[in-house]
């Protein structure tokens, strides 16, 4: 089996911990479910990615690290996503530490969707929030999925009518064709 450059090593009793690394160093996570890590973590890869809507980017985002804070930011180039990991006291004032790697972008989306099938496969829908307190970012995972699979599975290709919408014409998708990736 080749090295990832995300894993995830536990979930249980709402704490969830792995590691991201490049060639040089790893930076590894523990956290609690005040947040939701992985919600915040895929919706930072598929913004910086360019996949996620601009309207909604989160390029950073804020993890407890008991009795710290850990604030992760996203920065992303053609090819490239650069990870930087700064450690804080808990008023988010104090800076501790800082760690910074860069991952190729397509191998990063392939080990994060790798690792969350497999995620999913072992805990499933229900038992992912039993064991983190958080559901499954299901519909970030399809996009996540849509994207390395290059399937466009996940596109707004369906119209729905006014008249099937309250007088609202809206955009949709196929919901067995997103449920394939899973």
């Amino acid at each position: 089996m080749r090295d990832r450059c995300f894993e995830i090593s536990h979930i249980s009793e709402g704490s969830i911990s792995g590691f991201l690394r490049d060639d040089e160093r790893e930076i590894f996570f523990d956290n609690g479910s005040g947040e939701d890590f992985i919600d915040d973590f895929m919706l930072a890869v598929l913004t910086v990615a360019g996949i996620h809507p601009a309207v909604e980017h989160r390029e950073s985002f804020w993890a407890e690290l008991e009795p710290m804070m850990a604030k992760w930011a996203f920065f992303g180039s053609n090819s490239r996503i650069r990870v930087t990991v700064t450690t804080y006291d808990n008023s988010r004032t104090v800076q501790e530490r800082s760690e910074s790697l860069t991952l190729d972008k397509e191998t990063l989306m392939r080990d994060v969707a790798e690792v969350l099938g497999e995620v999913l496969e072992k805990f499933g829908l229900c038992g992912y929030r039993h064991e983190w307190g958080h559901e499954f970012p299901l519909s970030l995972y399809l996009q996540l999925k849509d994207a390395v699979s290059r399937s466009a599975k996940t596109s707004l290709t369906k119209q729905i009518s006014a008249n099937e919408n309250m007088g609202m014409p809206a955009d949709g998708s196929v919901l067995s064709e997103e449920l394939s990736l899973i």
